[in-house]
């Protein structure tokens, strides 16, 4: 038994110090702490929801003692990463009781849902303006919406501000306005060199990448930012983007069989591949435009899809293929949805990426004529 005690004492004394570490290091994680001051209001439950960047939930609650006072603490992992942050109540099921925020600048009243605020110790003070009911509608996912409206006092905290101006700005949105494509871009510029250093900007740039026509314009937007944001998680995601020029392979199962098949298969041509799915109704409106590249440039140009389906919806994409008539080769990544979407920085489709002989890559939207006339001269 002796024996026995001496050589566990050293592995007990490894394990205590190392479960202090970890408790040591987790408390230094968690260190960060925002206060929220509420007037006119009392809340008996505040919860702050925030969307990391790969979709997972967090909901941190709140603590108040008079109910008008709140901290949320949370650690500098969580903050890195959030993509989307709101306040809400926690309420039944049936019920979605959220804050909304109201900010005056320059004369211009601001309203939006989302929320921020600065890393480390942030305060934020909120006044209470009104409630709004929204009866359970098929767009509130059947449910009754409570909006309470809160003006945020000064002094105003300058990401909170920073997400106000993009939202209603519509930054990174490609909303459709009156504006001209260059315009909307220059508007884009102009707001993140207002807010260089807003952490709701750089995760919505980072969003919606493939959506700029060129890797210089999402340059152009990047460079704008500060150095600390640049180097910050979406911002290191950006630049692995643009300098991402090549097109990485990958082998896929074949929609009609169980064989496996590249998805660029003749390297000394050009490859479209086209992401889509058999939900999508902007893919189904897509395909008489393929169609006609197919028929006109099948010589030069190899075409794909990359149905991005769910393993419960493939068989659609199947059907539609036979009823479509599609005479190009088309894989299924159901099972490596996460992997594709990633390695292609697939954030909505239809999207088209032609894949030059040697394996340059750009994105083609041909539902634009400029783009489309641009892929025909290419393959003349």
């Amino acid at each position: 038994m002796s024996i026995l005690k001496d050589l566990l004492n050293p592995i007990l004394h490894l394990g205590l110090f190392l479960m202090s570490f970890t408790t040591i290091g987790y408390s230094q994680e968690m260190k960060n702490d925002l206060r929220i001051k509420i007037e006119g209001i009392k809340y008996e439950q505040l919860c702050l929801r925030i969307i990391l960047d790969n979709g997972t939930l967090i909901d941190i609650d709140g603590k108040s003692e008079n109910k008008h006072d709140w901290t949320f603490s949370y650690s500098n992992s969580i903050y890195e990463k959030m993509k989307h942050k709101y306040l809400f109540t926690i309420a039944p099921d049936s019920v979605n009781h959220r804050l909304a925020f109201e900010v005056v600048s320059n004369s211009d009243t601001m309203k939006f849902e989302e929320f921020s605020f600065v890393r480390n110790h942030g305060l934020i003070n909120l006044h209470f303006v009104k409630t709004t009911i929204i009866p359970k509608s098929w767009a509130s996912h059947n449910k009754t919406l409570i909006r309470d409206l809160l003006s945020v006092q000064a002094p105003v905290d300058s990401q909170l501000m920073a997400v106000g101006k993009c939202l209603t700005a519509g930054y990174s949105m490609f909303a459709y306005d009156s504006l001209t494509d260059k315009q909307r871009f220059q508007k884009y510029i102009d707001l993140v060199r207002e807010f260089p250093n807003s952490e709701y900007a750089i995760a919505m740039l980072s969003s919606t990448l493939t959506r700029y026509h060129s890797k210089a314009d999402v340059q152009k937007i990047f460079s704008c930012f500060n150095e600390d944001l640049q180097h910050s998680y979406f911002g290191n995601k950006i630049a692995a983007y643009i300098s991402d020029k090549f097109f990485k392979n990958s082998v896929l199962r074949s929609w009609n069989s169980e064989v496996n098949d590249s998805i660029v298969k003749a390297t000394g041509k050009f490859t479209l591949v086209i992401f889509s799915a058999s939900w999508c109704a902007p893919c189904h409106a897509e395909i008489p435009i393929l169609k006609e590249i197919y028929k006109d440039h099948s010589g030069k140009l190899d075409m794909v899809y990359v149905s991005l389906d769910e393993p419960a919806t493939v068989e659609k994409w199947k059907k539609m293929m036979i009823e479509e008539q599609i005479p190009w080769r088309s894989l299924i990544a159901a099972d490596e949805l996460k992997r594709i979407k990633e390695n292609y920085y697939v954030e909505e489709i239809p999207l088209s990426i032609l894949v030059y002989p040697g394996g340059h890559k750009e994105i083609v939207d041909v539902r634009h004529k400029d783009e489309y006339d641009k892929l025909c001269k290419l393959l003349q």
